[in-house]
């Protein structure tokens, strides 16, 4: 497969660059739970502060994988440590993470498989990546739920509503952030996993959601039954984790709603099911 012999190939020819200290698969790839839809994820760890090293490594691993397949996309993120993009002709698609050590402080050996390794970096990481805990983010969530919220006259007092279709889709994106939040900690995946980090209760909840059309009501509509379903399921997760509930800010968004729209969500409250 090409996969495999971009792996090979990547392998055989950063091991003997200067610099480099060690190579890891990482991603699915390096929790071994890829399947034929995955990319490749490969991290790079230099000396610290070998800037010239990073750079290098970046631009040979580019010249080695045009070598197996033509290239139809090949980007570097224009600040820091070396990030690259490559997409083959025939749509294998592969990323190059060059890093210090640091970038080893969050990992664990479940995530990453070594590829080279002659310092045995990877001996030194937990058994297990330390779990990321959604729930540290609850008070942006619900703090950028109820701005974008309020921005709702702005959108519909201009009549701009492809705008207003673009914020309610931002507000769904918050949600399927509190749902996961709802999950407790769990180890970081990538955003095709998703459906995988969701209960049969939160994905129905999403398939049952109303379409908005670029029209008024559609969107008032649409619009109250996101903060119908978000804010009390957001009220009670603050509630169980200890957080502060922002009470001026919502009072003060549904007052600006009921002047501006003439419109107001029902105060209500949910009990959905959350994992501690």
């Amino acid at each position: 497969m090409l996969q495999d012999r971009m792996i090979e190939l990547t392998t055989q020819k950063l091991s003997q660059a200067p610099g480099v200290r060690a190579l890891f698969l990482a991603g699915s790839r390096g929790a071994g739970t890829e399947d034929r839809y995955s990319d490749i994820d490969f991290l790079v760890i230099v000396e610290d502060g070998a800037a010239e090293a990073a750079e290098s490594v970046g631009t040979l691993w580019v010249e080695a994988m045009a070598g197996i397949e033509p290239l139809v996309l090949s980007r570097r993120r224009p600040a820091g440590w070396p990030l690259v993009n490559i997409i083959t002709e025939s749509w294998v698609r592969a990323d190059l993470h060059v890093a210090g050590t640091a970038a080893l402080d969050r990992r664990g050996q479940d995530m990453l498989r070594p590829l080279h390794d002659p310092g045995d970096l990877h001996s030194t990481l937990p058994p297990e990546a330390p779990r990321r805990d959604p729930a540290a983010s609850l008070p942006y969530l619900i703090e950028e739920f109820l701005r974008v919220l309020g921005l709702l006259p702005v959108a519909l007092g201009r009549a701009q509503y492809q705008v207003s279709i673009t914020g309610l889709g931002l507000l769904r994106g918050l949600l399927i952030d509190l749902m996961l939040a709802e999950n407790g900690p769990k180890r970081a995946t990538g955003m095709f996993t998703l459906d995988t980090g969701l209960t049969e209760e939160q994905r129905l909840v999403l398939e049952t959601l109303p379409q908005a059309a670029p029209a008024r009501e559609s969107l008032l509509a649409a619009n109250m039954v996101m903060a119908q379903i978000f804010l009390p399921r957001a009220r009670r997760l603050a509630a169980h984790a200890g957080i502060p509930w922002p009470e001026a800010f919502e009072a003060a968004t549904r007052a600006h709603l009921r002047v501006e729209l003439g419109v107001d969500y029902a105060s209500g409250s949910a009990d959905p099911p959350f994992r501690t």
